[in-house]
């Protein structure tokens, strides 16, 4: 061959192997990456000097690669078809048969292109093939199983072909649900051979259907997925169950849980094993989930205030009643923007759960992450609003470190902790009014959420000890009251309330005062003139007018305002004890107003002219003398009382002021 058909044929092979690579491999052989950056920057070299014709320059680094002792079987395989390329393109077929020989001890299944090789070369190639390669048909099941030979592994063709050089080769094929197996092969040069390896399956998949789609399955309590829809247009069918393959579980005993919102779960238990002749995934009939319902009534809460359910509006007080799924769900009472009432209730399948609406307070958590075990027990009780996130600058028990929080408008307490010393001192816990702008220290071991009572019962009687009449004897009755109407009378002695003797005044007083106007209470009392009767006293109820002790005016705060804004039956009393508050601590402008949304009637006792004097009151603190005497006129001509119903009466203390403010009624 002459110089020139040399290069022509070089530049052939060159330009060819730019476009289709300079290492051909056989499909069915898995070859090892390039393990060192270094030698494919080395072979990318050789590369590019065949490109631009520097043969020396070429074949010394090719020389120099293949000396290397670092070079992994891909690399060395690479550099082997670059020098025999080289080779072939000057005529040196006897050094590229050397090549062939190396390249096939490293890649059984080498080819050269027979686009980029000569006829000659390829025959003579085939001779050195079919001196050294033998082929093996595997026969391998499962198909998708792994295969290597000598612990390299490869990939068989199509048709399970699999060349291997001559000799010995151990066989090793795994799939995942089966135990592996090995086979010693002996391969002869030339010859082919067929091999049946059947791998033993350890393991089963199993089908789940459903009708529903989206249903969560768990397996043996784990959950693993959930169905899905495949649609199919076959034979006009418009859909197929959804579906869940569980891949290769163990044999055994399992047991399959289905669960979807608004459905009824279902759970089977079912033991597999596997037939050695048919490892297809078990199969079950589709699975009909059966829909469940449950109800929600409400009762109580404002008129028109907006009901939410897992955070979506679903309607507005009063609410008719409402279908939901079963379970757990989250509700929310919203008048405006502000919370009225919220919490979680879990609704049973086919029943009615009825959620009493009452005012509550909105309480936040700040400076700690868990609520102290003192007063986890109200947390139901009241709104939980989600903790702080943001840092407080200041000391939480100043009142200015409260004004720059920026507290959201709705939070009507804060429940907060306030940290150590750096003596390792613990941190104090405090409470934080937004509404009166009050901190106050909290004592764990006496704090109470709980919602404060703005009514008493009233029993319309009175009793004294006497060491001439005895104990507990009748001295008063309220005309028209509770007492007069069972025919209680002075004179009378009472002997037992609600089952219990009682021996002192002071002993009865303590029995009412826990007692509720809402249900009767068993008098039993000695008339004095002789016998004796026993009859159920219904108490009235009243109107309670109290401050309560400074470090209860936060929480009192709170509720008040949680009540008066909710509209509930007692929402005017929490209106006026709220008010009360607000005068207490010098907010005299907001207790004139919520005075002024007393709607209390014209009665004797708590009623408006009550609600007018304490208005007065106000009005006058804050310099508007003309409009507190119009008050005052109108509390001085009420019957009127202070406290409750049984309270002073309001008509002289109304004229004192009047009279300091120069008006003369007479």
């Amino acid at each position: 061959m002459t110089l020139r058909n040399r290069v022509s044929t070089l530049l052939l092979i060159l330009a060819l192997a730019s476009l289709v690579g300079l290492s051909p491999a056989a499909a069915q052989e898995e070859t090892d990456s390039l393990t060192d950056p270094g030698a494919r920057l080395a072979l990318d070299a050789i590369h590019r000097d065949l490109i631009e014709l520097r043969f020396e320059e070429a074949l010394a680094g090719v020389e120099a690669l293949l000396g290397s002792n670092q070079l992994s079987a891909n690399e060395r395989a690479e550099a082997l078809v670059l020098r025999a390329q080289g080779h072939v393109a000057f005529g040196d077929l006897k050094a590229a048969d050397e090549d062939y020989r190396q390249i096939l001890g490293l890649r059984p299944g080498f080819v050269p292109d027979p686009s980029m090789t000569p006829r000659k070369v390829l025959a003579r190639f085939a001779k050195i093939q079919d001196s050294m390669i033998g082929r093996v048909t595997l026969r391998l099941f499962p198909g998708d199983a792994t295969v290597t030979v000598d612990g390299r592994p490869v990939t068989p063709g199509p048709e399970g072909e699999l060349p291997l050089l001559a000799g010995e080769h151990l066989l090793r094929a795994s799939a995942e649900g089966f135990d592996p197996g090995t086979q010693i092969v002996h391969v002869a040069a030339g010859r082919g051979a067929v091999l049946d390896l059947r791998l033993r399956p350890n393991a089963r998949s199993v089908l789940i259907l459903t009708e529903p789609e989206d249903v969560d399955v768990r397996l043996d309590g784990t959950w693993v997925g959930k169905t899905e829809r495949k649609w199919s247009e076959s034979l006009g069918v418009g859909r197929e169950p959804a579906s869940l393959l569980l891949k290769n579980l163990s044999l055994g005993e399992h047991t399959f849980e289905l669960s979807k919102d608004c459905y009824r779960s279902e759970r089977r238990t079912d033991f597999l094993d596997v037939d050695l002749m048919n490892v297809a995934p078990k199969r079950y009939d589709a699975i009909q989930l059966v829909p469940v319902r449950s109800t929600l009534g409400t009762r109580g809460g404002p008129d028109g205030a907006r009901v939410f359910l897992d955070g979506k509006e679903v309607g507005r007080l009063p609410l008719e009643p409402l279908e939901l799924c079963p379970g757990s769900h989250a509700l929310d009472v919203r008048r405006g923007e502000r919370r009225i009432w919220a919490g979680i209730r879990d609704f049973q399948e086919g029943q009615l759960t009825v959620v009493t609406v009452e005012a509550r307070p909105n309480v936040m958590l700040v400076g700690a992450e868990e609520w102290p075990a003192e007063l986890e027990r109200y947390r139901s009780r009241v709104n939980e609003m989600a903790s702080w996130e943001r840092s407080l600058r200041g000391d939480p028990a100043e009142n200015r470190t409260w004004a720059q929080a920026g507290l959201p408008g709705e939070v009507d307490l804060v429940v907060a902790r306030r940290k150590g010393g750096h003596d390792g001192a613990p941190g104090e816990w405090i409470v934080y009014s937004p509404i009166l702008k009050l901190v106050a220290p909290l004592d764990l071991s006496r704090a109470d959420l709980g919602r404060p009572r703005w009514t008493l019962p009233v029993w319309g009687f009175e009793t004294a000890d006497s060491e001439v009449g005895g104990p507990v004897r009748v001295v008063a009755i309220s005309l028209g009251g509770p007492a007069s109407s069972v025919g209680l009378a002075a004179g009378d002695r009472i002997t037992a309330v609600g089952g219990a003797s009682v021996t002192s005044t002071r002993q009865l007083r303590r029995i009412l005062a826990l007692s509720s106007w809402k249900a009767p209470l068993v008098v039993e009392w000695n008339v004095a003139d002789g016998g004796s009767r026993k009859e159920e006293l219904l108490a009235f109820p009243s109107v309670w007018l109290d401050l309560g002790p400074v470090s209860e005016a936060p929480v009192r705060a709170a509720w008040a305002l949680a009540e008066s804004l909710g509209e509930g039956e007692w929402a005017e009393a929490a209106q006026a004890n709220l008010a009360l508050l607000y005068s207490e601590y010098g907010l005299h402008d907001a207790a004139a107003r919520n005075w002024r949304k007393v709607g209390w009637e014209e009665r004797a006792g708590i009623g408006r002219g009550t609600a007018q004097y304490y208005l007065g009151r106000e009005l006058e603190r804050m310099g508007l003398e003309a409009e507190a005497i119009q008050a005052y006129l109108a509390a001085a001509r009420s019957s009127a009382t202070a406290v409750n119903d049984y309270g002073p009466r309001i008509a002289p203390a109304a004229r004192d002021r009047l009279a300091d403010l120069g008006v003369n009624r007479d």
